[in-house]
């Protein structure tokens, strides 16, 4: 019973993951106010910590000076957000494997656990990095931070970077998923077992 609760509410967060970044993906689709409102207050289940965390207050300009704004552009942000969840994963990863036995084993669940929940909200920040809108005849800014410029030094690491993180993230978790769930099949649904046809 407790297994299939805690199934059901990682499938219930995904959806809500989903669900509270589709005004960002598709800004062009008018959506209802109430369902704004929604995507807004759900915020919170996208699990990017970076946006939680004022980390921008921190973030020094040049010369001494703060980012009195508050706030990282978008490629900072994107560096952070896909950077972060890497290295929790690789400190598990690598606990479980000094560790052994029934630690590895929960290490290695809680980093796939981890993965799992990280991957929409990866997904769509990594997909932010892409996509410019000419504004004036020479200048190109970002569509997710009209502060930063798709024509600087940043720009060109960051669509580097992206490139590989969209291997990493929206392609690499998902195949990883797929090798684990093949590798496995035979523990879930044993050779032999007949098959239910539905009728």
């Amino acid at each position: 019973m407790l297994r299939s609760i805690k199934n059901g509410g990682k499938i219930q967060v995904v959806m809500c993951q989903i669900l509270a970044t589709l005004p960002s993906i598709v800004p062009a689709i008018s959506q209802p106010e109430n369902f704004k409102a929604y995507a807004q207050s759900m915020g919170w289940v996208n699990l990017n910590i970076i946006t939680i965390i004022p980390f921008g207050c921190w973030v020094r300009i040049g010369d001494g000076v703060r980012d009195t704004s508050g706030r990282l552009d978008y490629y900072n942000l994107a560096l952070a957000t896909a950077l972060l969840p890497i290295g929790v994963v690789g400190l598990l990863v690598a606990v479980g494997w000094r560790r052994g036995g029934e630690t590895r084993v929960a290490c290695f669940t809680a980093g796939l656990g981890i993965l799992y929940l990280v991957l929409p909200t990866m997904s769509t920040t990594i997909f932010g990095v892409f996509p410019c809108d000419e504004i004036t005849d020479n200048e190109d800014y970002l569509r997710a931070d009209y502060s930063s410029s798709c024509k600087g030094e940043l720009s060109g690491w960051m669509v580097a970077f992206g490139s590989v993180c969209l291997l990493l993230y929206p392609v690499g978790i998902p195949l990883a998923f797929a090798r684990l769930l093949w590798g496995s099949k035979y523990r879930t649904w044993p050779r032999g077992t007949p098959t239910r046809t539905c009728r």
